[in-house]
């Protein structure tokens, strides 16, 4: 199926005029096509259109970008807010952004990042994502798939088996809650010099102002798994999980976790040096109450403790 309206040496341009737009077959061999030829992906939408978090998350992470159009002002970069022109075969911004959003009162989410490094090939992939579903959801996810809407049961085995069909190639996979709250997210898995990382990024809407006690699910995963960051942030949003244009995404960190994966030697004594550092089984538990500095704290003294040829489980 053919999705792009214009494609030049620099980018692949899809416009779309969707109430909702997701993670669509269509999309996903655009942005396999575009990824292999080197051009980004620009998605253009009116200023009514909401993105799904698992769309929205591949085109922030580096894929490309989400453009709104207003038809009596222009282009705009739907994150940053900066009006763009079309200049050379792509979009580029030509002034600052006008300012920040204002805070949405949508509601709020949680949000997970779990990184683990498995040294070797596990039983099993998606156990954590399953641990992590259930605490914050009240039941296990629901589905998985390549693209939205997913089309496969949850059954982490069948999950592995895909993951390891792809052989050494990056695999990104999209999974769906299943339990009280709704939750999406998405699962990548990738070769690195020590193994296998897996890596969740999960977000859960319908929390009220105060975020869920996380202490047990940290422990809990650092335990039970090849820990190498647990990373909670709470931030405004919808309790839908779809993403509206120009709506503040940074949020406010709650915690993090760093696991014996990402650290060695004395890096774990260094860790629980830090301010309100705690163990959490055989890892470190961290509060972030002081925002993001706290967590670029963290970041830089578990780099330093890190072994050479580790994955950065803490970036």
């Amino acid at each position: 199926m053919r999705v792009a309206d214009t494609v030049t040496d620099r980018a692949c341009v899809v416009l779309q005029d969707r109430p909702v737009l997701g993670l669509h077959r269509g999309l996903v061999d655009l942005l396999l096509a575009a990824e292999r030829d080197g051009r980004a992906v620009r998605v253009v939408t009116p200023p009514t259109t909401r993105l799904t978090m698992p769309l929205h998350a591949v085109l922030a992470g580096g894929a490309g970008s989400w453009v709104v159009r207003y038809p009596e002002h222009g282009y705009f970069d739907a994150d940053s807010g900066a009006p763009l022109h079309w200049s050379e075969g792509d979009f580029a911004a030509y002034a600052e952004p006008a300012g920040p959003a204002a805070a949405t009162d949508a509601g709020s989410q949680l949000w997970m990042t779990v990184r683990l490094l498995h040294t070797s090939p596990p039983a099993s992939f998606g156990l954590a994502t399953e641990a992590v579903c259930t605490a914050l959801t009240g039941g296990p996810p629901a589905g998985w798939g390549n693209a939205e809407p997913v089309a496969e049961p949850w059954r982490p085995i069948e999950l592995s088996i895909a993951a390891a069909s792809r052989g050494r190639r990056p695999t990104t996979l999209v999974v769906v809650g299943g339990g009280q709250r709704a939750a999406i997210g998405l699962l990548e898995f990738a070769i690195e010099p020590a193994g296998i990382s897996e890596t969740l990024t999960m977000a859960v809407g319908g929390f009220a102002a105060a975020p869920p006690d996380l202490d047990e699910l940290a422990t809990r995963l650092a335990t039970d798994h090849p820990l190498g960051l647990a990373l909670m942030v709470f931030r405004p949003g919808r309790a839908d999980l779809t993403q509206v244009p120009f709506e503040p995404a940074e949020g406010r960190p709650l915690c993090v976790t760093v696991g014996p994966t990402a650290y060695t030697g004395d890096g774990r004594d260094a860790l629980l040096a830090l301010p309100g550092a705690r163990t959490a089984g055989p890892a470190v538990h961290c509060d972030l109450s002081a925002g993001w500095a706290a967590y670029a704290q963290v970041r830089s003294v578990a780099m330093a403790g890190k072994e050479d040829g580790k994955p950065d489980a803490v970036g």
